[in-house]
């Protein structure tokens, strides 16, 4: 008889912050799927990433080393043929290997080039090229305009962390019967701008203010030139007093990536 080994499922949000999730501390409800995993299992507090960029903290995850050695220090630059990511080392212990999502290492734009990655199951590949491709010239502006969700009734069908979780979705209803072990991975954009969610995500925070931590206040006189021209404009504005703290789109794209969670979720106890 085949020893079955676990299965192996990772969840990727982007831009979440700790403090948006209640196991890190907000007590607003805002993420009850997200808090289902971190309170029945182990929830690492104080970790912190060696990269802060989006790319190059995506290459340390893959391939659990630095960037000064994964040569990926920036944005727009491709992850090296020869190194090694999480698909092959699980492909070598013989694991069906998915990846649905943004994946920011191809060295292509901001969406990706719609071309899977070494080493993962090109069935399920799903960049946000891909997603791209499905919609017509109009309904690609549309998706990345925050004021479509004033303007418009964005379905959750339309937004790519719907269409990631009914992927994810498919996958693991396929693999229920298989007799193969497997690895996926559920890599969404949200709650990363310009923001799109269906407008009752975001409605509940029409009016809710967003608590200031201390280290908002930091005006970062004292810290290297580049922190603060990386901190840009926005930031500094931030630092005034009187400065609204309402992030109703955030928020609700923060509800919205924890409710597609949740579906991939309740699948897992359907079919696993």
């Amino acid at each position: 008889e085949k020893l079955m080994k676990p299965n192996v499922i990772v969840f990727f949000t982007d831009q979440q912050r700790s403090d948006t999730t209640g196991a890190g501390g907000n007590p607003c409800g805002l993420t009850p799927n997200f808090d289902r995993v971190a309170f029945t299992g182990t929830y690492a507090s104080t970790a912190v990433t060696p990269q802060p960029v989006c790319g190059p903290a995506r290459a340390v995850l893959q391939t659990g080393k630095y960037a000064t050695c994964t040569g990926n220090y920036r944005n727009a630059i491709p992850l090296g043929r020869d190194q090694r990511t999480m698909a092959h080392y699980f492909h070598d212990a013989g694991y069906d290997t998915a990846y649905i999502g943004k994946w920011h290492l191809d060295g292509g734009d901001y969406f990706g080039l719609g071309r899977c990655a070494d080493g993962w199951n090109p069935d399920y590949w799903y960049d946000m090229r891909n997603y791209l491709d499905e919609l017509t010239p109009e309904e690609r502006y549309l998706s990345r305009q925050t004021e479509s969700m004033e303007k418009y009734d964005i379905r959750e069908e339309f937004t790519y962390g719907h269409r990631c979780s009914d992927r994810a979705i498919d996958f693991l209803k396929n693999h229920s019967n298989r007799d193969q072990d497997y690895l996926l991975v559920v890599s969404y954009d949200e709650p990363h701008g310009p923001f799109l969610c269906p407008r009752r995500f975001w409605e509940p925070y029409e009016n809710h203010e967003f608590h200031r931590k201390a280290n908002l206040l930091d005006t970062l006189e004292n810290k290297p030139e580049h922190h603060r021209l990386w901190a840009g404009d926005d930031y500094m504005a931030a630092t005034r007093p009187g400065f609204s703290m309402n992030f109703k789109y955030y928020l609700g794209c923060n509800t919205f990536v924890d409710h597609e969670i949740g579906r991939v979720l309740d699948a897992i106890d359907t079919y696993a």
